[in-house]
């Protein structure tokens, strides 16, 4: 008879084994998240770039004229408290041009 054949007496090329398909797509994956990562950080920082340098291109006047105004506002009450201890009448200090002196008159003239 012949030579009987047995499992580790027969050579298979089958490819690659299941464990070196796993590496290898574990490693294939890796280097795409990684891309992925740098492309994410470089998009976000661009982006953050951007949105901070037209915050401070827009909002730092903005803060700086309001508060500006808030001091001049301060001003013109004291400005409008120095005239009335004169003796002066709102309406007289509105026509000077300090219009804030007059209180508003939301309703219009009829609700007088």
């Amino acid at each position: 008879m012949g030579k009987k054949l047995t499992f580790n007496d027969e050579k298979r090329d089958n490819g690659p084994g299941v464990l070196q398909t796993l590496v290898v797509t574990g490693r294939s994956l890796g280097a795409a998240g990684f891309g992925w990562a740098q492309w994410a950080a470089k998009k976000t920082g661009r982006t953050g770039w951007v949105l901070l340098t037209t915050a401070v291109v827009t909002l730092v006047p903005l803060v700086f004229e309001i508060t500006r105004e808030a001091q001049l506002i301060e001003q013109e009450k004291i400005h409008i408290n120095a005239l009335l201890a004169e003796g002066k009448t709102r309406q007289e200090i509105a026509q000077m041009g300090l219009y804030s002196a007059l209180d508003p008159n939301v309703m219009g003239p009829e609700a007088s």
